[in-house]
């Protein structure tokens, strides 16, 4: 990632020794009497600024629309926007984090989206912070509080915004702080809140907007390429594409050739004659997917299984080129598709405020790994969290619950799902996720519902602007479905096709991970990092590995977790 490093030191203690620690390539430097701070990683996502003498650090991408065109800025875009006043430039598209340094004093911000996090730890002779949670652990072992990380375990993603690791604080969506060094270091935090317009929308001005988002103005050395699956959200850009961008762009799709996903794009562009990749690493060396799904896992935060990096581990082959990534994630916010299980089956829960009910609908249990008393704390967090988010958004009823989904998605999915992967992304490559950028989702209540439901203004903008991509089939997971389904009726098909057996069940990518690490497996369940932990349920897990190696894979869904989390928590140590 573009990552930033720093630390205040308390009196006269010594500064730490970044490059060593790094153990990573620093772009960027500065220090004074108290302050040490550092950034590296991608230099295409890192900046650095004496403004008025004052030291700025920048980590992300922005975009800028000053000139009328959306770009993605360079140095002297976000010097001229700095120069104009931190208040101006976290109104600006994009996702970042921005330290100013001062002689006294250090502020950090992060953007008001939360696509961008930064940690802080106090200790008692420095205060550390990082956008690198890897980084921290330098500084000693982070421990993980369970009560936090609950809902990231048993539901669908974690629905606080708060850091996972006990006596370490996390900024992020809008979160800023200020180390005020005249003060013995104390720690001031502050919020810089997102407003919604309250005007409407229609689907015209969305269409305007998000074109502009999407056929983004890039250097003449950069080439633009979408990522492109059998999915709605990614076929809405690319008909805008096809429509209104006169420079070259190409498309690329990752993984199994023959998976759905990447026989509706290739479909699509051998048709339409588009410049198309495929990325299908085959590289299968157990030592260099045991490092790749550490670090994935670490910089993610356990976000999904281990055999998620067989896919994902193709982004490498994107970032040896020089490419400005558009990406269609977080398109559901504008599809109405984000808690539609929990719409349908759990309205009245909903309406009643019925905790335990709501949290029947929004659990998704990763593996049962863990003892009784991690998982009652875990219970316990789980509910507190969810009466937190009650407590922030607006009291909900029959007229407003749709909206209210959505605002809860906000709030809750795009901060701590997708957050973390833009933070793995900006390590590698350029990206930009057009769908959910201050400037469009300021209106996002501004469209009527009627419009955002199954897919209706999607649709209406693939038709105007390019019709033929109306003939496609339409790709939900492992199944296709005509296009013309509306959302109940997609998911309908997709529970058809499967108890048909007619959906692709190729060799999957758990299978084929778990068959690789079977002997690290077994090496790390009989270590005494997990015999002699306390979080652990020994019995359960030896019960899980050994029931998918007797010959039948059961429990692979599980068995894959556990290995994600065996990884993570190893990595949280010094």
């Amino acid at each position: 990632m573009s990552w930033l490093l720093g630390e205040v030191v308390k009196g006269k203690n010594k500064f730490s020794d970044f490059n060593k620690i790094s153990n990573e390539k620093v772009f960027h430097s500065f220090s004074n009497n108290n302050i040490n701070l550092v950034s590296g990683g991608n230099s295409r996502n890192l900046y650095s600024f004496n403004i008025s003498n004052r030291n700025i650090f920048v980590a992300g991408i922005g975009i800028d629309n000053s000139g009328g065109i959306n770009k993605v800025m360079d140095k002297k875009d976000w010097e001229i926007s700095l120069k104009k006043g931190i208040e101006k430039t976290l109104n600006l598209d994009g996702h970042y984090v921005i330290i100013i340094v001062e002689d006294t004093k250090v502020e950090i911000f992060t953007d008001k989206l939360g696509l961008r996090d930064i940690y802080i730890r106090e200790l008692d002779d420095r205060i550390i912070f990082s956008t690198k949670i890897k980084l921290l652990t330098y500084f000693g072992n982070l421990e993980i509080n369970f009560a936090e990380f609950s809902s990231r375990w048993l539901l669908f993603n974690q629905i606080s915004q708060e850091s996972v690791f006990k006596d370490c604080k996390r900024l992020v969506a809008g979160k800023s702080a200020s180390i005020n060094i005249d003060e013995n270091c104390k720690v001031t935090y502050g919020y810089n809140n997102f407003e919604f317009s309250e005007k409407p929308f229609d689907s015209a001005e969305y269409e305007s907007r998000l074109t502009s988002l999407v056929n983004l103005n890039i250097s003449k050395s950069e080439k633009l390429s979408l990522s492109l699956s059998g999915g709605m959200d990614s076929r809405v850009i690319l008909s805008i594409l096809l429509k209104n961008r006169k420079e070259f762009f190409e498309t690329h799709s990752f993984g199994n050739p023959s998976h759905p996903d990447s026989q509706v794009a290739k479909q699509i562009t051998d048709k339409l004659n588009i410049q198309h990749h495929q990325y299908n690493s085959t590289n299968d060396v157990v030592d260099d997917l045991i490092m790749d799904i550490e670090n994935y896992t670490t910089e993610t935060v356990v976000n999904n299984a281990a055999s998620a990096i067989m896919q994902l581990k193709n982004y490498k082959y994107l970032s040896e080129r020089n490419l400005v990534v558009i990406d269609g994630g977080f398109g559901e916010i504008w599809r109405r598709e984000f808690f539609y299980k929990l719409l349908i089956k759990g309205r009245k829960a909903l309406l009643s405020g019925n905790i335990d009910e709501i949290i029947s609908y929004l659990t998704l249990p990763r593996a049962d790994i863990f003892s009784e008393d991690v998982i009652l704390e875990m219970k316990n967090g789980v509910k507190n969290q969810l009466s937190n988010i009650f407590d922030l958004l607006p009291k909900i009823n029959k007229n407003n619950i749709e909206d209210w989904l959505d605002h809860f998605a906000l709030l809750t999915r795009l901060p701590n799902y997708y957050s973390h992967e833009q933070t793995r992304l900006d390590e590698m490559i350029t990206a930009v996720m057009p769908f959910v950028q201050q400037s469009l989702i300021s209106n996002l209540f501004g469209v009527e519902i009627r419009e955002r439901k199954n897919g209706r203004l999607f649709k209406k903008i693939i038709k105007r602007n390019s019709s033929e991509l109306t003939d496609y089939d339409l790709v939900k997971g492992t199944t296709k479905h005509p296009y013309y389904l509306n959302s109940l009726q997609s998911r309908l098909w997709s529970i058809m096709i499967k108890k048909l057996g007619k959906d692709n069940r190729g060799v999957s990518n758990t299978d084929i991970l778990l068959k690789l690490l079977k002997e690290y497996i077994y090496d790390n369940i009989n270590s005494k990092s997990i015999t002699e932990s306390s979080i652990y349920d020994k019995t359960k897990i030896q019960n899980l590995v050994n029931d998918y190696y007797s010959g039948t894979q059961k429990n692979g869904y599980s068995v894959d977790w556990l290995l994600a989390f065996i990884l993570f928590n190893r990595s949280m140590s010094r």
